[in-house]
């Protein structure tokens, strides 16, 4: 899939435009695309699904990824669209987004399996908060880890050679041992 990068509204007088954005440009034109969305190269158009009227939980979600994807002034967009996080071609559109997905159910947020990876069908999911918690960059624990938390604990070793052997902070290693963090490890 190819991906389209935000056009400058400089290029909307440019006859030689590339085809793809002289189209985006002639829908635009046409009303089908406001000149924010073809600014912030978000290319959806108006659809009869009736999610966007209302705000729906799918909707905002889609909106969302959107946004800290294309447009530089939203707060999260450094970890995501500034480290070249994209979402693919087709969930642009939000009837794609939501064919693919469905509706986001309830308790549930979006999430992408492999961090470094782009928003596309095959590396994202509907996950519950901790379980996307547990998938941010940076989180070393993983449930092996501390399933080997609780049997090293059980085996009578101690919490700050715990903490060293296996590189996890020591306060985590005291809660999941506690039962307050990573209780299906028991």
């Amino acid at each position: 899939m190819t991906t389209l990068a935000p056009l400058d509204p400089e290029l909307m007088n440019v006859a030689d435009a590339d085809p793809v954005r002289r189209e985006l440009v002639g829908r635009m034109k046409a009303a089908t695309l406001s000149l924010d969305e073809v600014k912030n190269g978000v290319v959806h158009f108006n659809e009869k699904h009736g999610h966007r009227k209302n705000n729906t939980p799918t909707y905002l979600t889609w909106k969302s990824m959107i946004q800290r994807c294309t447009n530089s002034k939203f707060t999260y967009f450094k970890d995501y669209g500034g480290r070249g996080i994209i979402v693919c071609e087709r969930w642009r559109v939000f009837s794609n987004f939501l064919e693919d997905m469905g509706i986001r159910p309830k308790g549930k947020t979006l999430d992408r399996k492999n961090n470094d990876a782009n928003y596309e069908p095959n590396n994202c999911r509907w996950t519950t908060p901790t379980q996307q918690q547990r998938n941010r960059r940076g989180v070393k624990l993983s449930m092996d880890i501390a399933l080997q938390v609780r049997s090293m604990a059980h085996g009578g070793i101690g919490r700050r050679e715990i903490a060293k052997t296996l590189g996890v902070n020591f306060h985590s290693v005291c809660r999941i041992i506690e039962g307050k963090q990573w209780r299906e490890a028991a």
